[in-house]
């Protein structure tokens, strides 16, 4: 089938080339089958200027569409890079339309696999898991209690199961049936909410009652995320909440197992170090078991997404710290969401969506 390929870019002058340049390069598809359209969001730095030149130097610029997404309507809210994927949209003309966003990177071959598990599973929507790459110290610190929670909270077999209500979908690589994404609105079905890709795959699912099917899709893509904690907690902090459907009871509960598993065995271990040493011989006992189960129990889930190829096991020592900041970050997003205050990302600024 002929696929379209849409990236959209706001600021991004330092993940586009690479971005596209995965694309074009790790593809067996012949370019009358394939089209590459890169929507500039209306950036301020250099990122228009990069696509542009490669464009003009690349082998295969012939099938690189450069799209400006213009400036959005002032009387209707569009978050995040719904706007520009919509105006992408408009300009494939693929049997599939696949959404990569600018700090992914296509594997060899990672697109014809992709196409061909959406082709295999029938899916209107596919999406899923891919390779997680760290690169500065926080994102090595919180990201892989990310995952474990994502692990623990999302059976990829209920999503798929079309009688299952519960649905999920990842914003990194969406492949969507063209027909059916246009048919059911598009981007534009979730344009007030900040974390679209949730909505769009629970909109796809359930509203539109069409199949949606999560892949692993560590074979077919890595990203690497944020270059900085001010990144981190700026992007983080506008989605915890709302992925939990601004559930301050869901994001309590979350937030305690997560203290409980990562906060309370360093404490734990603490504590019976000191009953020990006090003659307390059974209560310190009782308290250096619990750290110790605990601990392995941490190791084996970090250690099987190691394996699985989702993320290293670097740091693992400091999942305390980071189980810590991940519960920081999410109550902090609760906050932002309740009062109002909304967030930024990358200079623009984000609210809350409006109430249904």
């Amino acid at each position: 089938p002929k696929v379209s390929v849409v990236v959209p870019a706001y600021n991004e002058e330092n993940n586009i080339v690479d971005c596209i340049r995965s694309i074009l390069e790790n593809t067996k598809m012949d370019d009358a089958l394939l089209e590459v359209v890169v929507v500039d969001d209306l950036s301020q730095d250099r990122t228009l200027e990069r696509i542009t030149q490669f464009k003009r130097t690349h082998g295969r610029g012939s099938i690189l569409k450069i799209v400006s997404a213009g400036p959005r309507p002032k009387d209707v809210k569009w978050h995040g890079k719904t706007w520009a994927v919509t105006q992408g949209s408009k300009q494939c003309d693929g049997e599939y339309i696949v959404f990569v966003d600018a700090d992914v990177r296509l594997k060899p071959s990672g697109l014809d696999k992709a196409i061909a598990a959406a082709v295999a599973n029938e899916a209107g929507l596919l999406s899923g898991d891919l390779q997680y790459k760290c690169k500065c110290f926080c994102e090595k610190l919180v990201q892989p209690i990310v995952l474990q929670n994502l692990v623990l909270n999302n059976d990829h077999e209920v999503v798929n199961d079309q009688d299952q209500p519960m649905a999920a979908a990842a914003g990194h690589i969406m492949v969507f049936n063209k027909e059916l994404y246009d048919a059911i609105g598009g981007h534009e079905v979730v344009r007030d909410h900040v974390v679209e890709d949730v909505m769009i795959g629970y909109y796809t699912k359930v509203i539109a009652k069409q199949k949606v099917f999560y892949f692993d899709f560590t074979e077919v893509a890595y990203i690497q995320m944020y270059d900085s904690f001010s990144e981190l907690l700026e992007g983080y902090s506008k989605n915890i909440f709302l992925a939990f459907d601004s559930s301050v009871v869901a994001v309590g509960l979350v937030s305690i197992l997560n203290l409980i598993a990562f906060g309370v065995p360093p404490l734990a271990a603490v504590w019976g170090i000191q009953a020990l040493l006090g003659g307390s011989t059974t209560g310190g006992v009782v308290m250096l078991s619990e750290a110790l189960v605990s601990t392995v129990l941490q190791y084996s889930i970090r250690n099987k997404l190691s394996a699985a190829g989702r993320v290293d096991g670097e740091y693992w020592m400091l999942q305390p710290v980071g189980g810590v900041l991940l519960v920081c970050i999410s109550w902090m997003s609760m906050f932002k969401t309740l009062t109002g205050l909304g967030w930024t990302w990358k200079g623009r600024k984000l609210t809350p969506p409006d109430p249904a």
